[in-house]
């Protein structure tokens, strides 16, 4: 991932951790699904054309997220 954009420690934690699945327990606002989370979408995309899923409490938050 290039340093195009600015990440905190924790997203950066995130997007460096490669498992196959990871689950995240965190506080609302923080950035973390709309911007954190869609950036290693679209990294893994472009590295290695793979399909990602998004799952939310609500409907509308995920497809914000997409």
């Amino acid at each position: 991932m290039d340093n195009a954009v600015t990440l905190f420690p924790y997203q950066k934690a995130w997007l460096n951790d490669k498992s196959r699945f990871k689950i995240a327990l965190k506080s609302r606002q923080i950035g973390f699904t709309l911007f954190c989370g869609t950036l290693e979408a679209v990294d893994d995309a472009l590295d290695t054309a793979q399909t990602s899923y998004y799952f939310s409490a609500a409907e509308r938050q995920t497809k914000t997220a997409i």
